[in-house]
């Protein structure tokens, strides 16, 4: 099993590839990002088990782009302020994340401007169906896929991990 994810999203030809790597925090002590400095600063300390998400690789395009990125020191995690509770919700969140990527990287404009937008009104659902149609974009996880590791029963998440310590959800076996 593998614990990096890699989503791409197609326009025509171009393709834009994200690659993140997946942290399970069992408790407060296992959370890689600051717990005052980003989680109570901008929402709450979430409930465990939570996943945070590194990012290992952004489309060259997105480098300077604003794009919801929270570093700590040398590291790039996806800036997501709600509990992400296991990877079936991680998938929705991921794919959100990407589209919205490639909706600022196209327009220049953050993409919690097109979230709040009447048509999409902050449903996440929405948001990526409407970017997907609008923008002529195509979505899919790479050679990494997610539906392996969401199949994957919490008991046979935990065999893999060590609760007390921040661990990579799985053994890396990608390139």
């Amino acid at each position: 099993m593998q614990t990096k994810l890699e989503g791409i999203v197609t326009q025509g030809d171009k393709k834009f590839v994200f690659t993140l790597q997946a942290f399970l925090a069992n408790s407060i002590d296992d959370l890689l990002m600051e717990k005052v400095e980003f989680y109570q600063k901008f929402a709450v300390i979430p409930a465990f088990p939570h996943l945070e998400f590194e990012i290992i690789s952004l489309p060259e395009e997105a480098e300077t782009a604003h794009l919801h990125i929270h570093k700590v020191d040398d590291r790039r995690f996806l800036c997501w302020t709600h509990r992400i509770a296991d990877l079936n919700e991680a998938s929705s969140i991921l794919q959100t994340w990407c589209l919205g990527c490639v909706y600022t990287i196209l327009t220049g404009i953050p993409f919690e401007n097109y979230l709040k937008s009447e048509k999409v009104r902050n449903h996440s659902d929405n948001f990526a169906i409407e970017l997907l149609k609008e923008f002529d974009l195509l979505f899919e996880w790479g050679s990494l896929p997610i539906n392996q590791i969401i199949q994957k029963t919490e008991s046979e998440l935990l065999e893999v991990l060590n609760p007390n310590t921040n661990k990579e959800l799985c053994e890396d076996t990608s390139v």
